[in-house]
């Protein structure tokens, strides 16, 4: 009798201290796994769920085996089976939790995953691709003959630089990274309006010169006098640089931006306000796009302008305030403009 008191109050002060062991280790878990979700760790949160479900899951297995045990002996089993229940209860519980917790974890890696580089072929499939000798001092006539040829077949020519800093200076609202959304993308950006581009340029404009409060200061070093800037005539191109003539898909010029979205980034428009400057100045000037690379853009003309000109030595300098910060003043540029074929911008 005395022996089985003893049992009995053993297997209570056993039971006590692991069900105190229980309370704690389990207050400890959601201590650790609300800083995890709090600070947004779902990997670490996977991670101690992926624990617990180890460790219920052997329990599970090893009363299931009681109770199999049990029923083949003819004993009675209704507890086993309540407990079996719990246990199951408790280990899907925690497979479902782990499931929302997985899932939260590829979410945000996806979010964060940096875009990668990857083979210009790769990223322009749909185009056809000429890697060209950057120093070839044809390398305009190269495109106009391209330019040409694409009129008769149903492509715009865009000659693209590629250094290491390309891919980090694409839009990345376009995602271009995933070719499904990519694709997406352009289809949306293809049949969007794109008739503000005038507007757009204006707009620029106004702020940049809002920023002036001294009218004077404003006409003496940014609107200024001419100082009989040289022509642009021909496509500046870093030598060394790899260059490619890429055959763009699109009967439109300012359509080539749908397949090589750079932009958005510091004061570098996005790819579709690229598009909507790119229609407008083609159907106003016959403007085209002409060179791309990570941070410049040079359109073509057929002939300079003609007429006054400082209207769109102000868009130049809306779409490309460095054009004059960096460059000129608006009188030496609008007189260059009555002179140049070749437009050329680069944002810093």
């Amino acid at each position: 009798m005395e022996q089985t008191l003893f049992i009995v109050f053993a297997a209570v002060i056993v039971f006590a201290l692991l069900y105190r062991w229980k309370k704690r280790t389990e207050k400890k878990m959601g201590n650790d796994l609300n800083a995890l979700i709090e600070a947004n760790d779902w990997r670490g949160v996977c991670r101690i769920l992926r624990k617990q479900l180890i460790v219920w899951g052997l329990v599970l297995v090893l009363c299931i085996g009681l109770l199999v045990a049990r029923i083949m002996s003819g004993g009675q089993f209704y507890t086993p089976i309540i407990v079996c229940a719990f246990l199951a209860w408790r280990f899907f519980k925690l497979v479902n939790l782990y499931r929302i917790s997985y899932q939260n974890m590829k979410t945000i890696e996806q979010e964060n995953q940096e875009p990668q580089q990857m083979p210009i072929e790769e990223f322009l499939h749909s185009c056809k691709i000429t890697h060209i000798d950057s120093k070839s001092d044809k390398i305009k006539q190269l495109w106009l003959d391209a330019y040409e040829k694409g009129k008769a077949n149903g492509y715009c020519p865009v000659l693209l630089e590629i250094d290491d800093c390309f891919f980090d200076c694409l839009d990345e609202k376009s995602e271009w990274f995933d070719k499904a959304k990519f694709s997406e993308w352009q289809s949306d950006v293809l049949s969007s309006n794109l008739d503000g581009g005038q507007a757009f340029l204006r707009k620029r404009f106004d702020a940049v010169k809002e920023d002036w409060n001294d009218e004077k200061e404003w006409n003496i070093k940014v609107v200024g006098s001419d100082e009989n800037i040289p022509p642009i005539n021909d496509f500046g191109i870093s030598d060394g640089s790899n260059v490619y003539l890429v055959e763009v898909p699109v009967k439109e010029p300012w359509q080539v931006f749908a397949y090589i979205p750079v932009g958005d980034w510091n004061e570098c428009p996005a790819a579709e306000e690229h598009m909507a400057v790119a229609k407008y100045w083609n159907e106003k000037y016959g403007a085209v796009v002409a060179h791309i690379s990570n941070d410049m853009i040079q359109y073509y003309l057929p002939e300079p302008v003609k007429g006054d000109t400082m209207p769109l030595a102000e868009e130049h300098m809306g779409y490309c305030d460095d054009t004059v910060f960096q460059g000129e003043n608006l009188t030496s540029l609008a007189a260059e403009l009555k002179k140049s074929t070749v437009w050329c911008f680069w944002w810093d």
